[in-house]
């Protein structure tokens, strides 16, 4: 059976995706031919992709998960930059990922890309709004994967773009947060899943509760959540209904569909990487994975 992993973003809370994947590789006994993951989900696969086998991504989703637990705070992952909201003015940025950017170096390498299994990761250029998907099974992307995962990692306004190959690019979150589209058309038999929101029975994004009504970046950061989680629960719709469709022909060849997501809106703190915040998502993730959602 080849199996495919499709990862959402999240911030800290890609801290859920690692628990929930450490449930469904060491207690399930799952491994994965194609991963694909946008934002903080492209970290955790360009990671896990590295693994050729069963065993070595079950190592690596322990040293993935050892590597969270390091995290003792945001300034291990951003700082903010001196000037703050005057670097908005001349093209900058709030805070500098120096952090991220050791994060992901020590995280992946393109020898181990190789040699591992199939990566897809999404970014976004401003010049042109293309929504370009780097591909390990390409030697160019695969030597630039690093810079790949990281403009994924880059919501704008929060973090600078990333320049590779002449263009600026930014968060695939920003057009596609959990991109399921494209992993469908690699025609796996299964893919899981793992949303770091939770969705209802209609397929639907449940948001928490937003209170922050005088804090103009975080509604900005609302409404890009909003938007982006829809585009992703859309796809799982879309999805569903062919399913449906094709379970009524003779010879049925649908894709069966594997979905963890929080049961309710994990604690708010999607830019908070503190150790308490993160063990506590972790948690909800190995909860969620014990009896996922399955669609035929």
């Amino acid at each position: 059976m080849t199996r495919a992993l499709v990862l959402s973003g999240g911030g800290g809370k890609g801290a859920f995706e690692v628990g929930a994947l450490q449930q469904l590789i060491h207690q399930q006994q799952l491994d994965f031919d194609l991963f694909c993951g946008t934002s903080v989900g492209a970290i955790n696969a360009a990671f896990l992709a590295q693994g050729a086998s069963w065993s070595e991504q079950a190592e690596g989703i322990q040293t993935l998960a050892a590597k969270w637990f390091t995290l003792s705070g945001s300034r291990d992952i951003y700082r903010r930059n001196r000037f703050g909201l005057l670097n908005l003015l001349f093209g900058g940025a709030l805070f500098s990922p120096v952090g991220l950017k050791r994060l992901i170096h020590s995280l992946i390498r393109p020898e181990k890309l190789r040699t591992g299994k199939r990566l897809m990761i999404p970014a976004v250029a401003l010049e042109d709004g293309e929504l370009y998907y780097a591909d390990s099974g390409k030697e160019a992307d695969c030597l630039e994967m690093e810079r790949f995962v990281l403009a994924s990692a880059s919501i704008p306004v929060y973090f600078p773009p990333v320049i590779i190959r002449g263009k600026h690019w930014v968060d695939g979150g920003t057009r596609d947060l959990t991109p399921l589209s494209v992993v469908v058309k690699e025609a796996p038999q299964e893919i899981v899943v793992i949303t770091t929101y939770p969705i209802n029975s209609d397929l639907e994004p449940i948001f928490p509760p937003f209170r922050q009504f005088n804090n103009t970046l975080a509604i900005v950061k609302r409404i890009l959540d909003i938007l982006n989680a829809e585009i992703g629960s859309n796809d799982l719709r879309v999805v569903n209904k062919v399913n449906q469709r094709m379970s009524m022909l003779p010879r049925p060849q649908n894709t069966r569909i594997i979905l963890v997501a929080p049961k309710q809106p994990l604690p708010t703190g999607g830019l908070s990487f503190s150790p308490k915040l993160i063990r506590e998502y972790f948690q909800h993730g190995q909860q969620a994975a014990v009896s996922p959602r399955v669609f035929r």
